[in-house]
């Protein structure tokens, strides 16, 4: 998003000499070979460039396109971390910047279900008490008695299937849970009486 667009070099120029009055001694503002047009020429140069300084550095500050302040954000919000590595791209720098900030503050169920699709990630969210009941899913969690089930939050990855299932290719590396870093924030956010249980969807 965009909040201010540059204007052209001309259009500056242009604005530039109307501040000027009009009359046959300011006529030489229009005449390209007289030095006031010339003058006006060269300030319309140094305007464009601390115009477009000032704005660029305003629609920098929404992060989903920021570059010029990335290293500020991440510095604000004491990235990388133990949950979000310092990334290699300019992208998955402003996907991780965002997901730091749409952490602050989070406490319902819609909270993490946003946070996860700062990510693209697409999560289901269930209670251990909604689990417990019949018809059971598969497999099956126990999460105890009806007041135990309570402090249990299900968090199933609806695209993703079990990391250890994924097939490998040759030469092998091993693959990267991309939910990774999800699960690392989910684990920091939730409430201390609160245990979740990650699965997928096999």
């Amino acid at each position: 998003m965009k909040l201010l667009l540059n204007k052209a070099k001309e259009k500056i120029r242009i604005l530039l000499s109307q501040f000027l009055p009009n009359g046959d001694f300011w006529n030489a503002k229009r005449l390209q070979n007289t030095n006031l047009y010339k003058l006006i020429n060269a300030l319309s140069d140094e305007y464009k460039r601390v115009k477009d300084l000032l704005y660029s550095i305003v629609n920098n500050r929404y992060v989903d396109n920021t570059e010029l302040l990335l290293e500020q954000w991440e510095r604000d919000l004491q990235l990388p971390d133990e949950c979000l590595p310092l990334a290699d791209t300019i992208n998955e720098r402003q996907a991780n910047i965002l997901l730091k900030y749409t952490a602050k503050g989070i406490q319902t169920k819609n909270d993490f279900l946003t946070l996860a699709n700062t990510l693209g990630i697409n999560i289901e969210i269930m209670t251990g008490k909604e689990v417990s009941l019949w018809p059971w899913i598969w497999p099956h969690i126990f999460t105890g008695t009806a007041t135990q089930s309570k402090f249990f939050m299900i968090v199933k990855f609806v695209d993703f299937p079990t990391p250890s299932g994924w097939v490998w290719t040759w030469p092998h590396s091993w693959a990267i849970d991309p939910t990774a870093s999800l699960q690392c924030v989910f684990n920091k956010l939730k409430p201390a009486n609160t245990q979740i249980v990650y699965i997928f969807n096999d």
